[in-house]
């Protein structure tokens, strides 16, 4: 796993900038699926994303650690502290976590 605390993270950036536009997101081949339901049910129909990004807090979550351990090592599994994941967020009460995945569409 991969610790980012500064928003000035190259990574960071590029996750904010596709979390601010869906426009964004499909110029780039990319989307981000947020949420713990979400990340499950990808890895169980799509396989694996580009990068997983979890929250401190979502790590002291059993269903969150699970998902994390179903990631394969040549991937990335980033954590972020809670602010920098809020600023990425479109969900108010939710188990922080995201994936970054290829679209197909």
């Amino acid at each position: 796993m991969k610790s980012i605390t500064s928003q000035d993270n190259p990574l960071y950036k590029r996750l904010k900038a596709l979390a601010g536009s869906t426009a964004q997101q499909r110029r780039s081949g990319h989307a981000l699926l947020e949420g713990l339901h979400l990340a499950s049910a990808y890895l169980d129909a799509a396989g694996q994303p580009e990068t997983c990004v979890v929250t401190e807090g979502a790590l002291t979550h059993e269903e969150a650690r699970e998902i994390v351990g179903h990631i394969e090592e040549k991937r990335v599994v980033v954590v972020l502290p809670d602010v920098l994941f809020g600023q990425l967020s479109s969900v108010v009460h939710g188990i922080g976590m995201l994936l970054l995945v290829e679209s197909h569409a």
